[in-house]
């Protein structure tokens, strides 16, 4: 009798390695998959924004060509624009020097 029970007890300890393997090589898929996962959506963000950009350029030189402005007059409107679309923005037009005094 002693002698199925020593070959129980390997077979049970032989089961508990491949238990442990498993669950190594199960945590190593799930993060290299993690990681998989993390380098696609940063990939996918990248495509996006360079997509967006190129977008933005096609679009902006079109504006410029429509409208006839010039490099600089297109950005002073885009800025303008960028104020105009702010509730709480404040512009001063036409002040070239200005003498502010605060008083606490």
């Amino acid at each position: 009798m002693k002698g199925f029970e020593q070959q129980a007890e390997v077979v049970r300890q032989k089961s508990l390695v491949l238990q442990s393997e498993c669950d190594q090589n199960i945590t190593i898929i799930e993060s290299s998959a993690n990681a998989q996962a993390y380098f696609l959506k940063e990939l996918a963000k990248s495509v996006a924004s360079t997509n967006t950009l190129e977008m933005q350029s096609y679009v902006y030189s079109q504006a410029i060509d429509l409208l006839g402005f010039s490099q600089e007059e297109f950005s002073e409107y885009l800025f303008l624009r960028s104020v105009k679309d702010k509730d709480d923005a404040t512009v001063v037009v036409g002040v070239d020097s200005a003498m502010i005094q605060v008083k606490g």
